[in-house]
């Protein structure tokens, strides 16, 4: 078995990357073999799942991988032949060695953003350092996710319309 790697990534901090690889996570982990990754120095994922009852434990192994900072991707490849999907939460920053390193080995890079002209913006960055990775991760592919979205709000509609002009190479249209 070879592993799925997805990474969820954003340079701006708040988007819920952590919240989104543990819900994630958590699904597939009720069926398949899953791994977490938390490169994030602040260990939130490793938290999470550390604070789930014995009674009813997360259902995916969390280990924290932020001290191998650039060879993310060396120590997860350990890892590959024994899980069906790795979803690695990011650290919020665009000059972040362990991010670059994780989209080097990753299948899918999701990216969170909040329905605001800021968040939005911010997200600019992350989007190069993903094409970036590209240029030695020829397969990578990467998705928009419009996090917290409430629905007929002007704001998340106007936010649905500026990131269907988001150029991510190989990214399917957001719906509306």
């Amino acid at each position: 078995m070879n592993a799925k790697i997805i990474s969820l990534s954003n340079q701006k901090g708040g988007v819920g990357k952590t919240t989104l690889t543990m819900q994630i996570a958590g699904a597939l982990g009720r069926s398949k073999k899953v791994l977490v990754a938390d490169i994030d120095p602040q260990g939130t994922a490793v938290t999470w799942s550390a604070s789930a009852s014995s009674e009813s434990p997360f259902p995916a192994h969390v280990i924290g991988l932020s001290a191998a900072k650039g060879k993310v991707h060396n120590e997860i490849r350990k890892y590959i032949e024994d899980y069906d999907f790795i979803i690695i939460d990011c650290p919020p920053s665009i000059n972040s060695s362990e991010t670059q390193s994780a989209l080097l080995i990753s299948d899918l890079a999701l990216i969170p953003i909040l329905p605001s002209p800021p968040d939005i913006w911010a997200s600019v960055g992350i989007i190069q350092i993903i094409e970036n990775a590209k240029l030695v991760n020829e397969t990578l592919q990467a998705r928009l996710v419009l996090n917290q979205k409430q629905a007929n709000r002007t704001l998340a509609t106007e936010s649905l319309t500026i990131l269907e002009d988001f150029q991510i190479r190989g990214t399917v249209r957001i719906p509306s």
